[in-house]
């Protein structure tokens, strides 16, 4: 069950309840074009009406289902996210900080998203979304991803010594989220791999383990490569 469709004692609110979890695993399976309203009211077990009557339409069942997501998100993150609001705030993160709350923050979407066997018809959808979007595209995206990616933007900026703005600071951030999010496009893969049958409980901080480093490693890395050592006086290149 997921957190922003838990049912409530209103009758009326837990049919829409079901009808939101129903539609998220259709939708997420088949896409808003091929799902079929009556095939998400006889998974709820709701009468079809009942879509019309509670969302006026199918694409605005669609469009709730999307925004369910994005409270979904924000409220899962919402401590990663007030730390990094609070560091913005200061106007100065020192590297070393913000390397933390990029790891912080990263693992806490593995961990409490990605990893968790109930969020895949989350995730699902998401990556459908993200590599057959639709109009309702924006709404993810303008209420939920950017936000997200505009934080690890300024976290990976202030990390480097680089703007949160520069396409280069935009591009390195994409490929740092990457780590994370392909446990969600390729689950089954590393499933198999492993031989492990889901990716939670003693399972999950021995992936969260390995993000932190590499996190740290490459930021190390790529720090130095854009602040290198100063030489020694009188020392001189080898060109051998």
């Amino acid at each position: 069950m997921h957190a922003l469709l838990a049912p409530v004692p209103s009758k009326s609110d837990l049919a829409k309840t079901k009808l939101l979890e129903a539609a998220l695993e259709i939708f997420g399976r088949q896409g808003p074009a091929g799902a079929k309203v009556r095939e998400i009211a006889r998974a709820a077990g709701q009468n079809v009406a009942a879509i019309a009557y509670y969302f006026g339409s199918k694409e605005q069942l669609y469009a709730a289902v999307l925004e369910g997501i994005v409270r979904e998100i924000r409220y899962t993150l919402s401590d990663e996210l007030a730390a990094c609001a609070a560091a913005r705030r200061r106007g100065s993160t020192p590297p070393a900080e913000a390397t933390r709350l990029l790891q912080r923050f990263l693992c806490a979407v593995y961990a409490r998203l990605l990893s968790r066997n109930d969020a895949v018809a989350l995730a699902r959808l998401i990556v459908r979304e993200q590599m057959q979007p639709t109009a309702a595209f924006e709404i993810l995206y303008q209420h939920g991803f950017r936000e997200l990616h505009e934080t690890l933007c300024y976290l990976v900026g202030a990390a480097l010594g680089k703007s949160p703005q520069a396409q280069e600071t935009i591009i390195r951030t994409h490929t740092i989220m990457g780590q994370v999010y392909f446990f969600g496009m390729s689950r089954e893969t590393i499933l198999r791999r492993l031989n492990w049958t889901n990716l939670e409980a003693d399972k999950t901080g021995k992936v969260t383990a390995i993000i932190e480093e590499n996190i740290r490693v490459l930021l190390a890395g790529l720090a130095q490569t854009a602040h290198p050592a100063p030489r020694l006086p009188g020392r001189r290149e080898s060109h051998t």
